[in-house]
């Protein structure tokens, strides 16, 4: 599961069982049903994210790049710290309409297959919370379903837009949860989203702790959960004209194409076909295109074998 999502569940967890809310304020559901409406009306999107992450495994993203063009032309390019390097690295997924490919940095290694019809069902989706309402999952519905309380806050600059602030109390007895999303005022679109959640102090017990019996060692205190906040901000473009460029795939210098295709692992002429395949040098100075790859053994074998089949019906 890539980041967005799994942030997402992260902060359903961190908040607790779902619970339907007590009080909701119908200016605030209005803000959400807008939203998502909003979402689902795009037609072209250009986003990047930047982080704020502390108690939490997800401290290591930096930074995420979003395009996306109806129906299926996508962009997606996420940069996170890893253990494994000094500098950061990225996973980048790139969908021209006819073909997607996926790049990851830290593997040294690409995929590439045939691109879906739509975003719907697409493990991409995954990498951003706006991608899943533009694919038309109601991520804010189910935020507001799990919430205590919503309410409408006080309005607030984001991205250099006014944004109505929503606010939606994911709390329950053991931690508390306050998420806000900054939603502009104008196009519904999310601009910040914050999620900040600690343990709740349980009460002392009135029942006094049993003695220690001969030679038993106290406990040391349980250190204390720690506070976990999670907040990202938006620069959002919307529905403005897209160069074919933003959809080019450009093969990283360097990568190896994996060979997913089933004739991988098959023999082929007594040898079996390499797991990964080398890309040529690429000059960026020329459109490159996926046909800029170097052609891959499976492609030379079936040349080689309709060759030998014309040859065939050729002899009398």
């Amino acid at each position: 599961m890539t980041p967005g999502i799994l942030a997402l569940m992260l902060v359903l967890g961190a908040a607790g069982p779902a619970r339907a809310s007590d009080t909701a304020d119908p200016r605030a559901r209005a803000v959400l049903e807008e939203m998502t409406k909003a979402y689902r009306r795009l037609r072209t999107l250009e986003q990047e994210t930047t982080y704020q992450i502390k108690g939490s495994e997800l401290g290591r993203l930096v930074k995420s790049r979003l395009v996306v063009q109806r129906p299926n032309k996508l962009f997606l390019e996420i940069t996170e710290n890893t253990a494994e390097r000094v500098e950061p690295v990225i996973t980048r997924h790139v969908w021209d309409g006819r073909d997607a490919w996926t790049y990851y940095e830290l593997r040294g290694w690409f995929t590439q297959e045939r691109a879906p019809r739509d975003f719907r069902g697409s493990q991409a989706v995954s990498g951003s919370v706006e991608l899943a309402a533009i694919a038309g999952v109601d991520l804010f519905g189910q935020l507001a379903a799990q919430a205590r309380s919503v309410r409408l806050e006080a309005p607030a600059i984001a991205d250099g837009v006014e944004t109505d602030v929503v606010y939606l109390d994911v709390g329950d007895d053991l931690r508390s949860g306050e998420i806000r999303l900054f939603v502009g005022r104008q196009d519904r679109l999310l601009r910040r989203f914050t999620f900040d959640s600690a343990a709740i102090p349980s009460r002392a017990s009135e029942k006094p702790a049993p003695p220690l019996l001969p030679g038993e060692e106290a406990l040391e205190p349980l250190a204390p959960p720690r506070s976990l906040r999670f907040a990202y901000d938006n620069r959002v473009t919307a529905n403005h004209a897209l160069p074919r460029e933003a959809f080019r795939w450009i093969p990283p210098p360097g990568a190896l194409r994996l060979n997913n295709s089933p004739l991988g692992a098959a023999p082929q002429g007594g040898r079996r076909l390499p797991f990964l395949i080398q890309g040529k040098p690429v000059d960026l100075s020329k459109p490159t295109e996926p046909t800029d790859l170097t052609p891959s053994k499976v492609t030379r074998a079936r040349d080689l074998i309709e060759k030998a089949r014309r040859q065939r019906t050729r002899k009398p």
